[in-house]
């Protein structure tokens, strides 16, 4: 099910506020409101109110600028993402902007498709942000045994007799990657229960909690956040259908368990995960990303993932990252590309960090670089 979020476009120019929320396919984008201003008090009251996710906003208006808001929207803990809009290049307007952690800005007139790419960019990024969330949550969940508390709580309301697993088994099991001998002892103790008549629906509950508890805390002792591989839809029929039956209860964890063990060794290989990041990496780099988005794809915690891929290539995610952004940042200069927007085509919002990467990877400055190139073109002109 998709998530749809809420856009604020502020503009005190009518007009261009009339052609931003015509031009934009918003469905498309995955935004479900939109909402307009045509001065900085207005959308500050909209953006308190309504919970906002993205402001496009212009940065000159006569009854407050868009710096003055976002500034006011910081003061007040809100981290709505700032598309800024400004009729003139300014480096001021850009150093303010990102003072105050604002996603970008674009000179006017506005071009469609370029709005768009930012958007989606900043989407994405947001959806991200709260699928991070979202895993630390259930990994302190998790961690503090929750889940056995609310076994308690469900074994206390009528005496009946609990199921009883040996919980090291499975455990030993796991690490030695023995799927087919963890179903099977599980299938012994469900059959033994339905044989006596002592299988009840908050029997199905306990097997369900303890051994899924079993999973997550294995998977989390070897670096992989088990919330997010098993966030899919299939996991969540099955696993909410497993106490209505153990034929149900036996599916839920023959898929619990066989996805386990198979990406358990998939990450000991380790080659393919790098491979996934790398990929990540290459299709997002124009982003804010960092190894919490790029742990994302691959499942596992972001100290893992950044430790894994150093082990595998010898170099610190992060200087990948970079390495891919310079070499494309390389590609726009000797095309003649002006250095400051290539900087923010490439994923740096902040030019001066552009240029120190940038030296400190080709050993000259962009500007130096891009003049170079100027040079070696001009015989053949």
């Amino acid at each position: 099910m998709k998530e749809f979020m809420k856009v604020l476009v502020v503009d005190d120019d009518r007009n261009t506020v009339e052609a931003i929320i015509k031009c934009m396919s918003w469905e498309e984008l995955e935004i479900g409101e939109v909402f307009y201003a045509y001065e900085a008090a207005g959308a500050e009251e909209i953006i308190m109110r309504e919970q906002i996710d993205i402001v496009v906003c212009d940065i000159e208006m006569p009854m407050g600028t868009g710096i003055d808001l976002i500034a006011r929207v910081r003061e007040k803990g809100i981290g709505s993402e700032f598309l800024f809009l400004t009729c003139h290049e300014s480096f001021s307007f850009a150093s303010s902007a990102i003072r105050y952690h604002a996603a970008a800005y674009l000179v006017k007139p506005f071009v469609p498709e370029q709005l768009e790419t930012e958007i989606k960019r900043l989407v994405l990024k947001l959806k991200r942000e709260r699928r991070l969330e979202e895993s630390e949550k259930y990994r302190e969940m998790w961690q503090r045994n929750d889940f056995y508390g609310f076994e308690e709580s469900v074994s206390e309301q009528k005496p009946q007799e609990k199921p009883v697993l040996d919980l090291q088994r499975i455990r030993e099991q796991l690490a030695a990657g023995n799927a087919v001998d963890i179903l099977n002892y599980l299938k012994e103790i469900m059959e033994e229960m339905v044989s006596r008549k002592v299988m009840t629906t908050a029997a199905l509950q306990t097997i369900s909690l303890n051994v899924t508890q079993i999973v997550y805390v294995y998977l989390y002792q070897n670096g992989i956040r088990a919330d997010e591989l098993f966030a899919d839809q299939a996991e969540r029929r099955l696993r909410n259908r497993a106490v209505e039956s153990v034929v149900d209860m036996m599916k839920w964890q023959n898929y619990l368990i066989q996805k386990t063990v198979k990406y358990t060794r998939e990450v000991q290989e380790s080659d393919s995960i790098v491979q996934k990041i790398k990929g990540f990496v290459q299709e997002h780099y124009r982003e804010e990303i960092g190894r919490n988005e790029a742990a994302v794809v691959v499942y596992l915690t972001p100290e893992y993932a950044a430790k894994l891929f150093k082990k595998e290539t010898g170099m610190n995610l992060k200087d990948y990252i970079h390495q891919v952004r310079i070499r494309e940042a390389k590609t726009l200069l000797a095309g003649g590309g002006k250095v400051s927007v290539v900087a923010q085509q490439v994923g740096f919002d902040n030019f001066s960090y552009f240029s120190t990467v940038f030296k400190r990877i080709t050993g000259v400055s962009p500007n130096e670089y891009k003049r170079a190139g100027e040079r070696i073109e001009e015989p053949g002109r």
